[in-house]
């Protein structure tokens, strides 16, 4: 319930703020001159990328022999979706990865393994496609913030290859430091995590066409705050509306706040003042389409939570300290990890 209550604080302060900047007369005029066909097309288009979602999370999960039903995953999706909107810090992709345990009996490694592969290709596609569209608005002058943010996360995907590439080899080296069983469990956990993701990795077929529903998901995304601009007759070029998409999924990759709610709203606005949008269009242009994508899917996917019975689940999660807490005591104390077999499949 305190979760709850900051989280609609949160949003109500949001809210006023993105209001009182955009100026309440003339948002109010905007808004009553929104066509509803364009929004009708916007929710369909936003709800659709989730089942493109589901399909994509289920065909890394079969380069590891897992097989499961799409119901079944778009459920634990909305689910994660869920519980990341609550917790900041993507907790619902730790919750995720507990559900296929607890629900499925499948390892935490090969869950956690997928879902790393997941959020690679989210940053890789999102950051490539900001960078691409940003040279469409070069005439204006990047920020010095949006070139720092361009570094840091192109920084962290070279460190994060260089890891994967150079950490394998040391394994025995390391296993040598400590001869606690927990330790030696942690290790052995973090390597057969790594073996899983670079199991996929090697599957290219796989992998190229989980690139392409991941450019799917995001211009989906995208192409919500565009419709949201023609619903209000304010068309921009898309090459714009692209760059705003991208880059505020770019910022909003770590959510510092539940939903990274203000957050994005913040990085939205500043980046449609860059580009020159009207403040009262940009106004009702962020509340709306986060209308469509946040608070209207916070509230599918808790009746999804609350529909299936998965919040037994959230519960035990929720009984250990937080999300996160169950699947490091569990690595740590060795308990309920799925036998080797099924971390390390034959293909």
């Amino acid at each position: 319930m305190r979760r709850a209550a900051t989280l609609v604080a949160l949003g109500v302060v949001t809210f006023l703020a993105i209001l009182k900047l955009s100026g309440f007369q003339a948002s109010w005029e905007k808004f009553r001159t929104l066509d509803p066909r364009f929004i009708v097309a916007a929710f369909a288009l936003y709800y659709s990328s989730f089942a493109v979602r589901t399909l994509r999370w289920k065909l890394l999960l079969g380069a590891l022999d897992q097989k499961l039903s799409s119901v079944t995953l778009f459920s634990y999706l909305l689910v994660g979706w869920f519980i990341s909107a609550v917790v900041p810090a993507r907790a619902g992709d730790v919750a995720r990865a507990y559900l296929l345990r607890s629900d499925r009996k499948i390892s935490l490694r090969v869950g956690l393994g997928s879902i790393f592969v997941e959020r690679g290709l989210d940053g890789f596609v999102i950051l490539s496609c900001s960078l691409v569209f940003s040279f469409f608005i070069l005439s204006f002058g990047l920020p010095r913030w949006i070139l720092s943010l361009y570094q840091v996360t192109f920084s962290c995907f070279l460190l994060l290859l260089m890891f994967l590439y150079f950490v394998p080899k040391t394994e025995k080296r390391l296993r040598g430091v400590f001869a606690s069983a927990r330790y030696q469990r942690f290790i052995f956990f973090i390597f057969r995590l790594m073996d899983n993701v670079r199991l996929i990795a090697r599957n290219r077929g796989r992998i190229l066409l989980a690139f392409f529903l991941t450019l799917i998901i995001w211009f989906c995304d995208a192409l919500v705050t565009y419709l949201v601009l023609m619903a209000l007759d304010y068309p921009l070029p898309w090459p714009w509306v692209a760059f705003v998409s991208f880059t505020v999924n770019l910022v909003a990759t770590i959510p510092i706040t539940p939903g990274a709610v203000g957050q994005i709203d913040a990085v939205q606005f500043s980046l449609f003042s860059l580009i020159g949008l009207a403040r009262a269009f940009r106004g009702v242009t962020i509340l709306t389409s986060r209308l469509i994508c946040y608070w209207s899917l916070l509230l599918v996917s808790g009746l999804v939570t609350y529909g299936t019975g998965l919040t037994r689940l959230v519960r035990m999660m929720s009984r250990k300290k937080g999300l996160l807490a169950p699947s490091i005591e569990s690595v740590s104390r060795g308990e309920n990890l799925v036998p080797e077999v099924s971390d390390c499949p034959r293909n």
